[in-house]
């Protein structure tokens, strides 16, 4: 799907969605030693309260939004996060 075939209120509620994504991105960055070295990446696990929104959003308009409680399902039965190895900011 691209982006061109949402509606403009579509396009727009996901525009509003970037300043709160950009904002729990940033606060949750995280750390992990690759090959002996800190390399920083963005937790979005524990940005889901918006990537949520943004995936219903979407779901919504390709007609799946009956569906969400079958992505949640999905997501509890395949999606292990791990943060036993996230080394804290200094």
């Amino acid at each position: 799907m691209s982006i061109s075939q949402l509606t403009r209120e579509e396009r727009l509620g996901l525009r509003a969605l970037v300043p709160e994504l950009e904002d729990a991105m940033s606060a949750n960055v995280q750390f992990k030693l690759n090959a002996g070295k800190k390399v920083g990446n963005f937790n979005l696990a524990r940005c889901r309260d918006v990537t949520d929104r943004s995936d219903r959003l979407i779901a919504s308009a390709i007609g799946f939004d009956r569906m969400w409680d079958d992505v949640e399902f999905y997501y509890s039965q395949t999606v292990r996060t791990d943060f036993s190895d996230v080394l804290e900011e200094e």
